[in-house]
């Protein structure tokens, strides 16, 4: 994991996205798994009625996925990697 984690360029709502994407890349098993979410006080992300919160958020989150894939197709970035499986961290 940390070896993914010192090659993420994201690192604000997206770079969960570009972690993903790195695993992928490299070969690692991945599932799909259920998660249930419970808002906690303190939250980054303000409820507000009108919702302009979640939609600022969620169109800075599409950009910033954008960005990530004009930097890994246009090769800004690399993302051929393998990563050592003796590896323990």
């Amino acid at each position: 994991a940390i070896s993914l984690y010192d090659r993420l360029h994201l690192d604000r709502w997206s770079h969960d996205v570009e972690l993903l994407y790195l695993a992928s890349k490299s070969g690692v098993l991945m599932e799909q798994v259920d998660v249930r979410w419970k808002d906690m006080p303190g939250s980054k992300l303000v409820n507000t009625s009108s919702g302009l919160d979640v939609a600022r958020v969620s169109t800075q989150m599409l950009l910033e996925v954008l960005y990530m894939r004009a930097m890994y197709a246009f090769k800004f970035w690399d993302d051929n990697f393998h990563l050592d499986a003796s590896r323990t961290d």
